[in-house]
């Protein structure tokens, strides 16, 4: 999304215990996987272990390709 206009987003899943993957039909050569398949827990981990890693994009540090 590219844009002049601030984008704002809404997490639709909360503390899941299975895997979050972006489905494969959304994936192609024109749009490439953008971040790995990754679980709550492991994200929650992560972000609250290193105070440090509370960057501006905790979920790409975490699971970005």
């Amino acid at each position: 999304m590219k844009g002049n206009k601030p984008r704002y987003s809404l997490m639709m899943f909360s503390r899941s215990k299975h895997t979050i993957l972006t489905p494969k039909e959304l994936v192609d050569e024109d749009h490439p996987l953008l971040f790995r398949p990754f679980d709550y827990m492991g994200l929650l981990q992560f972000y609250t272990e290193d105070v440090t890693r509370m960057g501006f994009c905790t979920i790409k540090d975490y699971c970005g390709n």
